[in-house]
């Protein structure tokens, strides 16, 4: 299941999909008139919580301008715990293989592939785009750009920086990095 905290059940919205033609006259019909939502919680250590103040925002759709969905909203409390758990998985990352990186990078751009249809509705719900700009471009895109670094990923430097060969890969060291975003 692509909402990986099985205690967190996604929610079912009914959604109003018109047929939309192109330029090029690529005409997308969604096979649903639901599409599921993910959880209005926040990500962090692998399971879906809520923000540490409780508080919420709406999420607009920007046709229509109804609430989609009230999200958490993360503040200072839940960034240190969302660092504090990056900092954790890390001991873990750092140790693992390039083989073992490249299969669960892989593993995401499936999920992807495999939800595509969903995300891209909850994308243009989210931001106004068409469904097939979503679904052809951004879904297939974010597929593709895990598929690039698992690809670099399998390469057999085992995740070893002093295996990097002058003149190919070096990126700076910065730390453990957040950012902010809803996906909905």
């Amino acid at each position: 299941d692509f909402y990986p905290n099985s205690v967190v059940q996604a929610q079912t919205t009914p959604v109003t999909l018109t047929r939309y033609s192109d330029p090029l006259n690529i005409i997308i019909i969604m096979a649903s008139s639901s599409v599921r939502l993910p959880p209005p919680l926040l990500f962090i250590n692998n399971e879906f919580v809520p923000a540490v103040s409780g508080k919420t925002f709406p999420v607009i759709n920007p046709v229509t301008e109804e609430v989609i969905v009230e999200v958490a909203e993360g503040d200072a409390a839940d960034v240190d715990k969302a660092v504090a758990a990056a900092t954790e998985a890390f001991k873990t990352w750092r140790k693992s293989t390039g083989d073992e990186r490249y299969r669960l990078l892989n593993r995401l751009a499936e999920l992807i592939e495999e939800n595509a249809d969903n995300l891209a509705v909850l994308e243009s719900m989210d931001n106004g785009k068409p469904v097939s700009q979503a679904r052809f471009v951004d879904m297939a895109g974010a597929a593709k750009h895990f598929r690039y670094y698992a690809g670099w990923a399998g390469k057999n430097w085992q995740g070893d920086p002093s295996r990097w060969q002058p003149g190919y890969l070096h990126p700076p060291r910065v730390g453990r990095c957040g950012r902010c975003h809803c996906v909905v």
